[in-house]
């Protein structure tokens, strides 16, 4: 064999052995590649889950907050139309004719103070003085009249044995919890 011939069989030799080189390379590259793909594949479901599931409950949440926020609204809407009911009420019965007035007032202190009490001060409201003066005649109570500026309507009667609160405040914060859950129950019908 030649020279030339030899060269030429290594040469063709070599050129076989690194096709056959680059080939498995090609495989073993297209494999990885392949299997990179499906990873890569799984990943992007995996990924598309996870945001799914968090946007799903980022969803919830928010739908959640909303409700739980509409219900305090509605809830603040219905306690100022209480208290709008309240305040009108109140001023209605501040502002109501001096013989209701005194017939109303009068019932409520013949019931509350003992006829034996001794009064000692009786705070009244500054616009109702008149008014108060004929509710202590008709009920027989006397005593020195303060006009208390806080008292809007109604009279306080201070005795020796105890104080005895005949005032529209008073009068109204008893009232006001058990006519609260009426007013309520009369909404929500």
């Amino acid at each position: 064999m030649s020279e030339n011939t030899l060269v030429a069989k290594i040469k063709t030799d070599t050129a076989r052995q690194v096709a056959e080189i680059v080939a498995e390379q090609e495989k073993a590259v297209s494999a990885i590649q392949a299997e990179t793909e499906i990873k890569l594949e799984e990943l992007k479901k995996e990924r598309a889950t996870a945001l799914k599931k968090s946007h799903d409950h980022l969803e919830l949440v928010a739908i959640s907050r909303a409700k739980q926020e509409g219900k305090i609204a509605l809830q603040q809407v219905k306690r100022n139309q209480i208290d709008a009911i309240f305040a009108e009420v109140e001023t209605e019965l501040i502002q109501q004719p001096a013989d209701t007035y005194i017939a109303f007032f009068a019932r409520l202190v013949g019931e509350m103070v003992p006829k034996e009490a001794k009064a000692t001060k009786i705070s009244v409201p500054k616009d109702r003085v008149g008014e108060t003066t004929t509710i202590l005649k008709q009920t027989d109570i006397s005593g020195e009249v303060i006009v208390d500026d806080k008292i809007k309507a109604g009279l306080l009667v201070c005795t020796e044995s105890g104080i005895y609160d005949v005032t529209l405040g008073r009068l109204m914060n008893e009232a006001r919890a058990e006519l609260e859950m009426e007013i309520m129950a009369k909404v929500t019908e």
